[in-house]
């Protein structure tokens, strides 16, 4: 609620993310709202929170995200990533579009500045670590390793397969549902997992199980311990330590440390690379688009690039 001693001219920025926060809580998931709240008072408060919001330009805003992107860690003072920087310049620009619906300011006579994911910083692992890894895991198959396969050869999130419950699994039919994730919220001032919807409409999805690994699956659940998919007890995996584990895993396979997520580029680009069509890509990749498939997650490899060139110079 405004006080009404304001003057519209004097309304702070921090007033004003408070209000845009509270009138968008009914329509974003509980973890979103978490992390719009920590990035408005961890970040844009401090240094933008005290400016009046008719004082506020695309200037002083492009500088505070450019500052972000190259010097924003709090503590470390180390570079910000590209997509966290995004975030932040989507709540600004919602923020003072709000702002000026509301007649608390003009609107912004120049665009926000919203840095890009550089795709060129995504590894991906190449066929043979790929197999090296499939291998290694077969040997000693447990819920850690299948999990990981469903990375590699099926594109699931981490979230989504920490959630994934064995009913989930159409072993008639050889297809995997996706409907739920894990997702960290905040309750009473404290950090909690839960299963939680995933991130879009389009993130609900049915998934071919490929051949490759569906005796993996059926291993798997022939000893299983759980109702999820790669634990071993009675609730769920957190992200965190199935990443930790996932690691180990690397580790004694003598691959070089790439995070989790990259598995799920390795798997887009070898489909991608093996002539899939991005259409049905995307739909596997619970993309709302197939541009989105395009530009962040599909990396060709310098093979590809060789035998792609010498096919148009032969």
């Amino acid at each position: 609620m405004i006080n009404q001693d304001y003057k519209i001219d004097n309304i702070s920025f921090a007033v004003v993310l408070d209000m845009w926060l509270v009138s968008n809580k009914v329509h974003i998931k509980h973890s979103t709202y978490d992390k719009y709240n920590y990035i408005i008072e961890r970040h844009i408060v401090p240094d933008l929170g005290s400016f009046p919001i008719s004082m506020l330009n695309s200037v002083t805003i492009n500088e505070f995200l450019n500052n972000k992107l190259n010097n924003g860690g709090i503590e470390s003072g180390e570079p910000l990533a590209p997509s966290y920087v995004g975030t932040m310049s989507l709540i600004i620009s919602s923020t003072m579009q709000f702002a000026a619906n509301e007649n608390f300011c003009s609107q912004l006579k120049n665009p926000i500045f919203k840095p890009t994911n550089n795709s060129s910083n995504f590894h991906i692992l190449n066929k043979k670590d790929s197999n090296k890894l499939t291998e290694n895991i077969a040997g000693e198959l447990d819920e850690t390793g299948l999990g990981i396969l469903l990375a590699l050869y099926m594109g699931l999130r981490i979230g989504e397969i920490c959630a994934l419950k064995w009913e989930d699994i159409d072993f008639y039919n050889n297809l995997l549902f996706v409907h739920s994730t894990v997702s960290r919220v905040k309750n009473d001032n404290k950090t909690e997992y839960v299963i939680d919807t995933p991130k879009t409409k389009s993130s609900i999805r049915q998934i071919p199980i490929p051949k490759k690994i569906i005796g993996f699956i059926k291993s798997v659940y022939q000893q299983r311990k759980s109702d999820y998919v790669i634990s071993n007890k009675a609730g769920f995996v957190i992200p965190r330590s199935f990443e930790y584990r996932y690691h180990k895993v690397l580790k004694q396979t003598g691959i070089e440390a790439i995070n989790f997520h990259s598995l799920r580029h390795t798997f887009a680009t070898n489909c991608i690379s093996n002539g899939m069509d991005v259409k049905s890509l995307s739909e596997i990749l619970g993309h709302a688009n197939t541009n989105t498939t395009m530009q962040i997650y599909v990396h060709p490899s310098m093979d590809i690039k060789r035998k792609q060139i010498n096919k148009v110079f032969q």
